[in-house]
């Protein structure tokens, strides 16, 4: 096997391959590597490891900046820079070149975006329960919602007692609230006091509270959990019912719940865009 030049720098295998060698052109590396058409490859444990490690670094590509992927990259030529295989010298090369280039398409692989898009309802559930850490992680979201006047009139309530699910669901039509694994009530205080001492009216609290649940729904797409808004407020006979049976006092309004769990099903986002909905400067 021929060596490739050493280089003080050990980074400086990103952007030089080894010596010129015709037959290890981009198109013949899958047959290297399978062995295919008499190209019999014989890695070593270290060389294993870094094609290894080079293929999770190009699979948390699209979970990643430009910049993040990069130093990725730059981390593993100074690891393995003291082997001297051309195939991976080849593709350490070929990684570092493709985080230099691809900064074209850096906004369709934004993580945030892609949830964002994937977010869909989800009405049914496995049996799987939902840790402490995962429950703590929506109500975190939840509360990283934008509020007016930073009121923050948002209240939590975290079912998962099978009883309570039940009664919440009788002589309903959300029969998901049994099934779910945990059902967040998501709650808004009508009043506030104000600057002078006074209690208020809060007339921003049902959109805080919106704010909020959306951000559950985010949180819990961005988990791999499936969830569904419901709606309480305004309907007297839904919120009695979250009332009486979860004890809410008064001055606090249920405004939703919102069942979450691991998907039992296949649900798939629906496309929402519709250009003909939008004006510009004026309707």
């Amino acid at each position: 096997m021929c060596e490739a030049p050493r280089r003080a720098n050990p980074v400086a295998a990103c952007g030089c391959a080894a010596e010129s060698r015709p037959n290890l052109s981009i198109h013949r590396i899958p047959c290297m590597l399978s062995g295919k058409q008499g190209q019999q490859a014989h890695f070593d444990r270290d060389t294993v490891h870094a094609v290894r490690d080079l293929g999770t670094a190009c699979t948390l590509k699209r979970h990643q900046s430009t910049y993040q992927y990069f130093e990725n990259i730059h981390y593993l030529c100074f690891k393995y820079h003291y082997m001297k295989h051309p195939l991976l010298i080849l593709l350490l090369a070929l990684s570092a070149i493709f985080a230099s280039c691809s900064n074209s398409s850096e906004q369709t692989e934004n993580s945030t975006l892609a949830t964002i898009m994937s977010r869909k309802s989800v009405r049914s559930y496995t049996e799987q329960k939902l840790t402490d850490a995962q429950i703590e992680t929506l109500l975190k979201a939840a509360m990283a919602a934008p509020s007016g006047i930073n009121i923050q009139p948002w209240r939590f309530i975290v079912v998962t007692d099978q009883s309570i699910k039940e009664a919440l669901q009788a002589d309903g039509p959300q029969r998901m609230y049994s099934q779910c694994a945990a059902l967040f009530v998501i709650c808004g205080e009508t009043d506030f006091i104000n600057r002078n001492g006074d209690k208020v009216p809060n007339g921003n609290w049902t959109a805080d509270c919106a704010a909020a649940t959306e951000n559950l729904l985010l949180a819990a797409e961005s988990i791999g959990l499936g969830a569904v808004w419901t709606a309480c407020y305004p309907y007297e006979n839904r919120m009695n019912k979250a009332i009486e049976v979860l004890g809410i006092p008064e001055g606090v309004t249920p405004y939703c719940l919102v069942p979450v769990g691991y998907p039992a099903g296949d649900e798939q986002p629906k496309d929402k865009w519709k250009p003909e909905n939008i004006h510009y400067n004026r309707w």
